[in-house]
């Protein structure tokens, strides 16, 4: 997705662990949502992300 949209933000959703989650934050996500979430959990970073 990168090559084609370079400044589209790009939210990782995951239930892996925190270790995990760090080794691909070198793709410069835009967040991070940690499984369980809730809907207004992701409401927020989506809002959040989108308003920059």
């Amino acid at each position: 997705m990168r090559n084609t949209r370079p400044a589209i933000p790009i939210i990782l959703m995951t239930g892996f662990i925190e270790e995990r989650v760090r080794k691909v934050q070198e793709y410069k996500l835009a967040g991070t949502l940690n499984k369980p979430f809730t809907i207004d959990q992701l409401a927020e970073l989506v809002d959040k992300t989108l308003k920059g």
